[in-house]
């Protein structure tokens, strides 16, 4: 593994009658104070989702992989589910959509009775009467 880095600078300007402050533009794609590959996110990502790594150990395995190079904070980690859940928005409305109009639709539920653990499957048959318009 190697890291990659690139630092950006921009010229601040002062407004001496507001005294407001602004920078320059970033280029594209730089909103946060630091940002990272998104194949490190990824990997941060599955490690701790996938992989059921803990924030903790998914950072101090990063940083042990890197040689204490790359430390990330709590926070950027915990985001990325979200982050990528956002990504996905249309992926998700269309499963359930196909979901929803599929002739046949699994519904589980696992019961827990008297030290016997049963399980039930039910299946719902949509008839072609329920999308007819009155």
């Amino acid at each position: 593994m190697y890291l990659n880095i690139r630092e950006y600078h921009a010229d601040v300007y002062y407004n001496t009658k507001t005294g407001e402050r602004v920078h320059a533009a970033f280029p594209a794609g730089v909103v946060d104070e630091v940002n990272y590959d998104g194949s490190i996110r990824a990997f941060l990502f599955l490690l701790n989702n996938d992989c059921c790594v803990s924030i903790d150990k998914s950072r101090r395995f990063l940083s042990d992989l890197t040689g204490g190079k790359l430390n990330i904070s709590k926070g950027m980690v915990s985001k990325l589910s979200r982050e990528f859940a956002l990504k996905t928005v249309p992926e998700r409305r269309t499963a359930c959509a196909d979901m929803l109009l599929s002739p046949v639709m699994p519904l589980n539920s696992n019961r827990q009775l008297a030290s016997s653990i049963y399980f039930l499957f039910q299946f719902a048959k949509i008839s072609e009467d329920s999308f007819r318009n009155s």
